[in-house]
């Protein structure tokens, strides 16, 4: 009434307000309405990515899937950002089966940013698995993520739990299995730079345990067990290094350590790399899989 005006005539009232006042009405908002609020404004896509917003993602909860978060994170925000999971199991990063609605998801979890991957809670059950391919591959800008406390397990030919392209990634309380034949349940494949295994359970695997790629390292695996694996428990091809520390290497059909002549092994005291069915350690020439 009075005037026959629109609401879009008038100034919007939220010009108004401070920045501070619309990072916290933003809080109150999921990681995807959060996404969808940047496309709004210029102002809008600036306050809506404020690193406070975006420490945690939950999943399915303010994302409907892993991948989902990952695409929704700013590029802008440049510290770890938590992608914390529900109880469940997670195929391709969506939780539980994903809906068969045209193709299905065939692409395995890609990480290209700093994240940590790890449960809500303490305890929570979380599962991540893959259709088709390597269930996670951390890739190029993944330097300095980690996976904390997930069982990540693959099945199919030659796809791995766990694929680590970036340096500086730590993986710890996990258990990894790859079922699958010619099947690793990591795969370190960067040029140079640390990775870390800590407190891990790899074990099932229809190729070996740990696989350190030509000049990785060094690779830190410490209080982990790596058992019952069809090839050796560790590989470390030319130039890789590797120090093991309070591990258990046992009952894998190859070596307890398969490692090219020229590769670093630093074995600690307490490890055990007794009952693999080919030996302890064997060095050659170059390790052929």
């Amino acid at each position: 009434p009075g005037g026959g005006g629109t609401a879009g005539d008038g100034p919007c009232l939220m010009d108004e307000l401070p920045d501070d006042t619309i990072v916290r009405m933003c809080g109150f908002l999921g990681s995807m309405e959060l996404a969808v609020l940047r496309g709004v404004s210029r102002r809008l896509r600036r306050t809506a990515a404020c690193p406070s917003l975006w420490q945690r993602v939950t999943v399915p909860d303010g994302a409907p899937s892993l991948q989902a978060a990952l695409r929704a994170i700013p590029a802008s925000v440049a510290g770890r950002v938590v992608i914390a999971l529900r109880p469940g199991v997670y195929v391709d990063g969506q939780r539980d089966e994903p809906r068969q609605q045209g193709r299905p998801a065939r692409q395995g979890i890609v990480v290209h940013r700093l994240v940590s991957i790890e449960p809500c809670a303490p305890g929570d059950k979380v599962t991540l698995r893959s259709a088709r391919g390597d269930v996670v591959t951390f890739g190029q800008g993944s330097q300095g993520s980690r996976i904390l406390g997930c069982r990540v397990q693959a099945d199919l030919f030659a796809a791995h739990a766990l694929v680590v392209r970036a340096p500086d990634v730590r993986i710890a309380a996990c258990e990894l299995v790859a079922r699958g034949r010619a099947s690793y349940g990591i795969v370190f494949a960067f040029k140079g730079g640390p990775g870390a295994v800590e407190g891990c359970t790899i074990h099932e695997c229809g190729g070996g345990g740990v696989l350190c790629a030509h000049d990785v390292g060094p690779v830190d695996i410490s209080d982990s067990q790596i058992a019952d694996n069809l090839w050796s428990g560790v590989s470390l091809f030319s130039g890789a290094s590797a120090e093991l520390r309070g591990c258990t290497v046992s009952g894998n059909r190859g070596y307890g350590v398969l490692r090219a002549r020229d590769a670093a092994l630093v074995l600690g005291a307490d490890c055990d790399l007794e009952r693999n069915e080919q030996g302890r350690v064997h060095s050659q020439l170059s390790v052929v899989l």
